[in-house]
């Protein structure tokens, strides 16, 4: 449905609607769609260009932060997230998502439901071995399209933890060392200080039951001008470990969907102008043609912007040591012509780390749900150099 395109541009969420009954899919017409999300969400499919940035000087470097606690903070905090806690060895955890997308036609009208899926997995990963996934419940429905509607997300189920997961959830799966201005700008990474001013805000002290004091530091971040890929918000760290703990944070400004694959290709065609050694074509009308976005779609869906109005994250220390999340969630919405699409998506974890392995269930061959996100888990371990392997198949694995 049209309705949904913005969405599935700008939160990279793959959403079909069929009406009618539903139709039974295979197990691995299934993993290869889920695979192919994966690869979008994970960059696999980006072109393989240099990293573009704002170099930054001794200017933009002294103007970056209010106070000298800020610097410190957000180095330390830049450490921390690329350091991986090699005491945890495996964890056990069960996972919530829900997803709901609504529609409006009105300024102020009423918003319907146009879609809700939720679904409930456990996740059993072990260091070396990989992930383990498996869909306890999933259901998905359609009420915009009447009681003979049916749908189906082909998303991922949530995985809370695995080495160089994104703590800020938010541009990818992957944390990467250096920002990249045609992305989401992540505010921790390295060059960051071209795009955002940092200050340090309040402070939390916490008394743990063995009498350990936790200590919890505020970072504000703002960004130095509006913009679609910066963000602007309030991070808390654990002052000791520089670890994230929580996060509030929302995007500067809009992003027009159209302006943005405007930008999106005249860059390419500089790019392969410079690779060929031809002048880049203009972009009058002349070019319209070959601006990569079909005039018939943005005559029906114009404007098309989307803006994530709130973004929260919250971890919680377990074990005393090991910091995982407990929830995320998102609310947004979308403009495309005269229709209002918002959306809303939450996450909820329950996770039993351990610092010793743990016996994963077997493998069984005939669960279609299993093998499908296992091999979409598959190839994101693959990203990172880790295979997800079938544990406990053999006698004698540690448990």
């Amino acid at each position: 449905m049209l309705v949904l395109v913005p969405i599935a541009l700008a939160f990279q969420v793959q959403i079909g609607v069929s009406t009618g009954k539903p139709k039974a899919d295979t197990a691995r017409a299934r993993a290869s769609e889920a695979e192919a999300t994966l690869e979008e969400v994970s960059g696999r499919r980006r072109d393989a260009r240099t990293v573009v940035n704002v170099p930054v000087t001794d200017a933009l470097r002294a103007s970056a932060f209010k106070d000298p606690g800020a610097r410190d903070l957000l180095l330390r905090a830049r450490k921390a997230r690329l350091r991986q806690d090699a005491a945890l060895l495996s964890y056990d955890a069960t996972t919530y998502q829900r997803l709901s997308v609504g529609l409006g036609f009105k300024a102020f009208g009423r918003e319907r439901l146009a879609m809700r899926h939720e679904d409930a997995s456990r996740v059993q990963w072990q260091r070396g071995r990989g992930a383990l996934v498996e869909v306890k419940g999933s259901r998905t429905v359609v009420p915009i399209v009447g009681e003979t509607g049916s749908g189906d997300v082909n998303g991922l189920s949530p995985i809370p933890y695995y080495p160089g997961r994104e703590q800020l959830w938010i541009g990818g799966g992957l944390a990467r060392t250096d920002v990249d201005e045609r992305e989401f700008v992540h505010p921790i990474a390295e060059g960051a200080e071209a795009y955002y001013t940092y200050a340090t805000g309040d402070s939390v002290i916490m008394m743990l039951p063995d009498g350990t004091r936790l200590v919890l530091r505020e970072l504000k971040i703002q960004a130095r001008y509006p913009k679609w890929n910066l963000s602007v918000g309030s991070f808390w760290f654990d002052e000791k470990t520089a670890h994230l703990v929580r996060a509030v944070y929302r995007i500067s400004s809009q992003l027009d969907v159209w302006a943005l694959a405007n930008d999106e290709a005249a860059r390419d065609r500089a790019d392969t102008a410079q690779r060929t050694n031809r002048r880049p074509s203009g972009t009058g009308r002349n070019n319209r043609s070959n601006d990569g976005v079909p005039w018939m779609a943005k005559a029906m869906l114009s404007p098309m912007k989307v803006d994530i109005t709130a973004i929260t994250l919250e971890y919680g220390l377990y074990n005393q040591r090991f910091w995982m999340p407990r929830a995320q969630a998102f609310e947004g919405n979308a403009q495309a012509g005269f229709m209002r699409i918002p959306v809303t998506m939450e996450q909820k974890f329950k996770s039993r780390p351990s610092m010793g392995s743990i016996r994963c269930q077997r493998f069984p061959r005939w669960h279609a749900p299993v093998w499908s996100y296992s091999a979409t888990v598959s190839t994101a371990q693959k990203l990172r150099g880790h295979f997800v392997t079938r544990c406990s198949q053999r006698r004698g694995a540690p448990g």
